[in-house]
This record gives C-alpha cells, structure tokens and sequence, in this order.
C-alpha cells in the first residue's frame, strides 16, 4: 500500500506540471529568452563590424557560454519554484505527505545525491530543491 501511495504522488506531481501550466511557461520563458539573446547578439555585431567574419561564430559560442553560465542560477531558481508547486499539487490532490516523504527517500537512495548541500551550491547547480528541503515541507504541510 506504501508503494501505491508514492505512485499516486508521482502520477500527481505530474498531473501538477500539467495543472500549473509549466511545461508552456518553461516554453515562453525560453522563447522569449532566446529572443532577447538574439537581440543582444545583434547588437554586438552591429556596433563591432563583424557580420560575416569568421571570429563572429567565435564570439557567438563565447556569448552564448557566457550567458547561458550568468543565467543558470536564474534559470534553476525557477526550475526549483516549479518543482515546489509540483510537490504542494501533489500533496494537496493525494493528502498524502508521507508518500511525499517515502518518494524523497527512495529519491536520495537511488540518486545518491547529497541530501542537504550548502546554500550557495543549491543556488547555482540545484533544478530541484534539495532533498532535506522538500522532506521538511511535507512534515510541515498540514
């Protein structure tokens, strides 16, 4: 019966993805990235002569890596924000916390991950809340 219960947790953090439109704002939030990226990008290129040059597909890749590192902490913020609402959907539709709890258990086991790392390395290398974090919400989510 344990087991179902996690299931029924996972089948809903799904079902929460759908629910809270996710997937299309993580779409939006990339289209609209992308755009502003390009417009930037152009810029540059317009004001450095070097349209056509091959140092340009240099620059590009360098622009892009440069970004893509200064954004990423943005980036897992709201991949950590969404995960959240998934979780609390989860939790809300099954009324099953423990199953929230035993499905992070068996989560961290099987990921090996570090369960409760520093502030600063959640900040910049974590898409989801830690472990620890998420188990700490379903204790309190009643």
């Amino acid at each position: 019966q344990a087991e179902d219960g996690i299931r029924d947790v996972e089948r809903s953090r799904g079902l929460g993805d759908v629910y809270k439109r996710q997937i299309l704002k993580s779409i939006i939030i990339g289209i609209i990235s992308g755009t502003v990226g390009l417009f930037l990008i152009n810029i540059v290129f317009t004001y450095s002569n070097m349209v056509g040059d091959f140092k340009s597909i240099l620059v590009i890749i360098l622009l892009i890596s440069i970004v893509s590192f200064l954004s990423l902490p943005l980036q897992n913020a709201v991949s950590r924000t969404f995960e959240r609402q998934a979780d609390n959907f989860a939790m809300q539709t099954t009324e099953n916390s423990n199953a929230q709890i035993q499905l992070m258990l068996k989560l961290a086991e099987s990921n090996l991950s570090n369960v409760s790392p520093h502030w600063y390395i959640k900040y910049f290398l974590y898409s989801h809340p830690p472990i620890m974090e998420r188990i700490e919400t379903a204790k309190n989510f009643d």
